[in-house]
């Protein structure tokens, strides 16, 4: 019996060493026997999804490197297409397939937009009221502060006040409360994806300050046309006493030479679009247009405490300025999305 055991143990030390020299005891896994309870298993991977417009692959890249900071195997995965439709830099759309595939728990998390899950969850645009929507440009084009669990800057204000933070807890707890069952946000950023108004410089910054505009606006949006977008130029006229004439759907880059021509007064481009580099963002101090903020949407099972935490420190870092100008040199300077990622890191340390 003696003989036995004493053979076994050294069968097994000699396993053991062998495997730390070959690959480290890290990696080694119990194969299990009969008498335990079978093979050691590893946590299942944190799956980050993405589909491959290059917003939503940088974001996708940094909410990993900052769940891989709280231990684990992470890993993205790009899912194609985008059914909902965009505008140019901006997907404004409800057909995301990278939430479709949280929904169906095919992957843990995806960096979704505010306003977009609102539309795909039957609510209205605005949240709960009119006033419970603020709406976070000026903040988030100039690089402000970001929110912090639930809290954001209050959009298109000069400053955040208590009353703009009240506003944004209306609108996020509205959010939370329209989610399907086990599906959970993290923090939002102050990093908007979406249409807004955009000028030359040198003029207005303020859809409050536009009385002195009768001009057309050019459009740059997909799935609508010029009578539509008409329309809702004139119920922001109604609203700012703006006196923009007529809307006039162009391709992104000719709609923002029609502003720098002065054939337009104005132009609607998405906050991320290459294309609105050099012209004036017309913030929306009532908060009518619905903020299209960065937030992370995640199976609310699959996350620890701690990698939760780790990916709402994303929050506090990311903008729109910063975004955006990652989204220019992937679109047009043929950089990667990883490269992006990367580099954005390295300056903003999530740790």
């Amino acid at each position: 019996m003696t003989s036995r055991l004493t053979t076994a143990a050294r069968a097994a030390s000699a396993t053991l060493l062998a495997c730390a020299v070959a690959a480290g005891a890290a990696a080694c896994s119990d194969g299990g026997d009969a008498a335990d309870l079978g093979p050691v298993q590893r946590p299942p991977a944190v799956v980050v999804g993405a589909d491959g417009d290059a917003a939503a692959q940088i974001e996708a890249q940094i909410y990993a490197a900052a769940l891989r900071n709280a231990g684990g195997r992470v890993q993205v995965e790009t899912l194609p297409g985008d059914d909902g439709g965009a505008a140019s830099g901006g997907r404004t759309g409800t057909g995301d397939p990278a939430v479709a595939a949280v929904e169906a728990g095919t992957v843990t998390m995806t960096p979704a937009r505010t306003a977009a899950l609102i539309r795909r969850y039957g609510g209205t645009e605005v949240g709960p009221s009119a006033e419970a929507a603020p709406s976070v440009g000026a903040t988030a084009q100039s690089g402000g502060a970001a929110p912090s669990a639930g809290t954001a800057p209050s959009a298109a204000r000069a400053s955040t006040t208590s009353a703009g933070s009240s506003e944004w807890d209306a609108q996020y707890v509205y959010l939370s409360g329209l989610l399907p069952d086990g599906l959970a946000l993290g923090d939002p950023t102050p990093a908007l994806d979406q249409p807004m108004l955009y000028t030359r410089s040198g003029g207005a910054t303020s859809l409050a300050d536009c009385s002195g505009m009768h001009g057309t606006v050019a459009v740059a949006r997909t799935g609508v046309g010029a009578v539509d977008a008409t329309a809702e130029l004139h119920r922001v006229n109604d609203r700012y006493g703006c006196g923009f004439s007529a809307a006039e759907v162009l391709p992104a880059a000719d709609a923002a030479r029609a502003v720098t021509s002065r054939r337009a007064d104005a132009a609607e481009l998405g906050t991320l679009a290459p294309e609105n580099a050099g012209l004036t963002m017309l913030t929306d101090p009532d908060g009518r247009v619905p903020d299209d903020a960065v937030v992370p949407l995640y199976q609310r099972a699959a996350l620890t405490t701690a990698q939760v935490r780790s990916m709402n420190a994303v929050a506090g870092e990311l903008n729109t300025g910063d975004l955006a100008a990652m989204v220019a040199r992937v679109v047009t300077g043929g950089s990667s999305a990883s490269a992006e990622a990367g580099a954005w890191l390295v300056a903003h340390p999530l740790t």
